[in-house]
C-alpha cells in the first residue's frame, strides 16, 4: 500500500513537472510581469530540481529506466528525448511493475553471463544507453569492510538500452563467488569459481548513474563476455573489482575504494559506497560530461 501511495505522488509530481512553465506570480492585478526572463529562469530551475528529485525517488523504487529518463529531463531540458521516449509517469509506474508486486528483498538468483548479453540483442534499433552502479555497504555510512560472520556487502551494475520504438531493455547483475566449500571466498581460502546473479531486486545504499555512448556500451558487453568462467578472488577480483571495471568503462570514476580485513585487502563495497556517499566520484566521460546522478538511500 505504501509503495502504491508513493507511485500516486510520483505520477502527479511528474505530470506537474511536465505541464510547462511553473506559475510564479510576479505581479498583481492581472498585469503582465515586467520580468519574463526571470520567470523563465526560475521556472527552468524549479522543473530541473523537480525532475532530479523524481529521478532519485524512481531509483529508490528500483524503477531504473524511469529514473534515468527523469535525470535526462533535469540535465538536458532543451534537448529532445529521442529514443529514451517521453517521461510518461502513468505508463512507467504501472501497478504490475515488480517493484510494487514484491515488497521485501528477494535473494538474487544465478543468471548466465550469455543470457545477460543476449537480452540486449533484441533486434531493435537502440538510440540511447545508460549505466548505473549500485553499492550495498555492510554497515551503511561506514568504511567497515564486514559485519558479523559473512556480511561484506555487494556492488552491482544496471545497464539500460532505450530503443527507438520507446521500448526498454535493462538488466541488473553482479559478480559473485560460486562457493564449493564453506571457506571458499573467505580470508582463509580467497578464491572460488564465479557466478553472475540477477540483482534486479537487490537492495542498495548508494548509487551513481549516467548515459553512455554506443561505443562505451559495446565495450562493456565485450568485457562482460571476457568474465565468462573467471575465477572470483576476494582480494583482487571480487564484486567491487568487477563493478569498478564496468563503471570506469562507462566513464564513472570512484576514488578511495580500498580497505583491509583479516588476512586480506582490496576494493570492497564498504569503501566504494562511502566514497559515493562522500561524493568522491566523478564523470570522466568527455563524450557525455553532464553531472552524474548520485544518490543514497536515507
Amino acid at each position: 500500500m505504501r509503495a502504491k501511495l508513493i507511485v500516486i505522488v510520483l505520477i502527479f509530481a511528474g505530470l506537474y513537472a511536465q505541464a510547462g512553465d511553473v506559475i510564479v506570480p510576479l505581479g498583481g492585478g492581472g498585469e503582465e510581469s515586467p520580468l519574463p526572463v526571470h520567470k523563465t529562469m526560475w521556472s527552468s530551475k524549479i522543473r530541473a530540481k523537480l525532475f532530479n528529485d523524481l529521478a532519485v525517488v524512481s531509483a529508490r523504487l528500483k524503477l531504473y529506466p524511469l529514473a534515468m529518463k527523469c535525470y535526462f529531463k533535469a540535465n538536458f531540458p532543451d534537448s529532445t528525448p529521442g529514443g529514451i521516449g517521453e517521461v510518461n509517469f502513468l505508463q512507467d509506474t504501472l501497478w504490475n511493475e515488480p517493484a510494487f508486486r514484491v515488497q521485501s528483498p528477494v535473494e538474487s538468483i544465478p543468471v548466465k553471463n550469455g543470457a545477460i548479453r543476449a537480452s540486449f540483442d533484441d533486434k531493435k534499433t537502440a538510440s540511447a544507453y545508460a549505466i548505473l552502479v549500485q553499492v550495498k555497504q555492510p554497515a551503511p555510512g561506514k568504511r567497515k569492510s564486514f559485519t558479523g560472520i559473512n556480511n561484506v556487502g555487494h556492488m552491482f551494475i544496471t545497464l539500460i538500452k532505450y530503443n527507438t520504438d520507446s521500448s526498454v531493455v535493462y538488466r541488473s547483475f553482479g559478480f559473485y563467488p560460486n562457493k564449493s566449500t564453506i571457506l571458499s571466498a573467505t580470508p582463509f581460502h580467497p578464491s572460488s569459481p564465479s557466478v553472475f546473479k540477477d540483482d534486479a531486486r537487490h537492495e542498495w545504499d548508494e548509487l551513481a548513474g549516467k548515459f553512455i555512448s554506443a561505443r562505451r556500451f559495446r565495450k562493456i558487453i565485450e568485457v562482460l563476455q571476457s568474465y565468462e568462467g573467471r575465477v572470483y578472488h576476494l582480494n583482487h577480483n571480487n564484486c567491487t573489482d568487477f563493478g569498478l571495471t564496468i563503471a570506469r568503462l562507462g566513464g564513472i570514476e570512484i576514488d578511495d575504494t580500498r580497505g583491509t580485513w583479516p588476512f586480506g585487502r582490496g576494493n570492497n563495497p564498504a569503501n566504494a559506497g562511502q566514497s559515493l556517499l562522500e561524493r568522491k566520484v566523478c564523470n570522466v566521460d568527455e563524450e557525455s560530461p553532464a553531472p552524474l546522478l548520485v544518490t543514497a538511500k536515507k
